[in-house]
């Protein structure tokens, strides 16, 4: 698969979406289950933010835009905090730039943002927690 999941950080409170090529809508079904699974095992306890990083410019498949509704409905169903979450694309050209600007004028600004490359995607994430009612706790669950 051309796409990694895994956990960005110990606390296991964000996780790194990372391609490098171009994938497939089957691909970006699996790597979504992918990151439910890993989030369903802490996310009754805390919110999980998700990092997108595609380095290619090139990664975004055809239909992506079209199946966007269907991945945001997904979120809310996986996740009892998901609405507390948020979702970092990380872009570096126009063309993922484009596709950013809708998805949060499609879906809603709240969850979904824009940044250029990961460190600031990260330093979103933590200003928004630093402001989010809900603070998460650390991976076993204690406050």
């Amino acid at each position: 698969m051309t796409i990694t999941i895994e956990w960005d950080n110990p606390e296991k409170t964000v996780i790194l979406w990372h391609s490098t090529e171009v994938f497939s809508m089957e691909e970006f079904w699996e790597a979504q289950d992918q990151i439910f699974v890993l989030a369903s095992a802490v996310n009754r306890l805390y919110p999980v933010d998700v990092i997108i990083w595609s380095e290619s410019p090139a990664t975004f498949p055809k239909g992506l835009l079209t199946n966007m509704r269907s991945t945001n409905t997904r979120i809310g169903r996986h996740a009892s905090k998901a609405s507390e979450s948020i979702v970092v694309i990380v872009v570096n050209n126009r063309m993922g730039q484009t596709i950013s600007n809708l998805i949060q004028q499609l879906f809603g600004a709240k969850r979904w943002r824009t940044a250029a490359n990961v460190p600031e995607a990260r330093q979103l994430i933590q200003a928004y927690r630093s402001t989010a009612t809900v603070a998460p706790a650390n991976a076993e669950g204690d406050a």
